[in-house]
């Protein structure tokens, strides 16, 4: 199965999945990178998979132990984040307010966390409020981002 545009490689997976024989490619390096990181660590050998999975345990506590050890991304009781929102802010135009951007404003759909907006007129922007035990309209209104 040959695959010319293969994107981050959902198609060569499957391929692959199945018992084809399969080769994919992209003009785009990131895609191919994807495709390629699916592909060698998805599909990986049992020895293999545990060799990855190995080191990127000793990676994650070598990098875990570094944060703790110089404090950063930790608050003043020492608590540290399990969970990052990320969003970019785009000037509007029509307002000249800072609008912060996400595919969705939902923290934890587990535990009903949310993030709120809220507009600071003064600054022309927005805070972001964390919102816990959201309702089902809060929910469904930060779904949409």
């Amino acid at each position: 199965m040959g695959d010319v545009f293969s994107g981050g490689g959902s198609i060569p997976f499957e391929a692959t999945r199945i018992g084809c024989d399969t080769h994919a490619s992209d003009l785009n390096p990131v895609a191919g990178l994807l495709t390629w990181s699916n592909q060698a660590l998805l599909c990986a050998a049992p020895e293999d998979k545990e060799r990855i999975d190995a080191a990127q345990k000793w990676v994650y506590e070598e990098v875990d132990q570094q944060i703790t050890k110089w404090g950063i991304e930790h608050d003043a009781q020492g608590r540290r984040a399990d969970t990052y929102l990320w969003c970019n802010e785009v000037l509007d135009p029509e307002t000249g307010y800072l609008v912060p951007l996400a595919a969705t404003w939902i923290i934890s759909k587990k535990d009903r966390v949310i993030a709120k907006l809220v507009p600071d007129h003064a600054n022309k922007r927005y805070d972001i409020q964390i919102v816990t035990g959201a309702s089902d309209a809060q929910m469904k209104a930060a779904k949409k981002g």
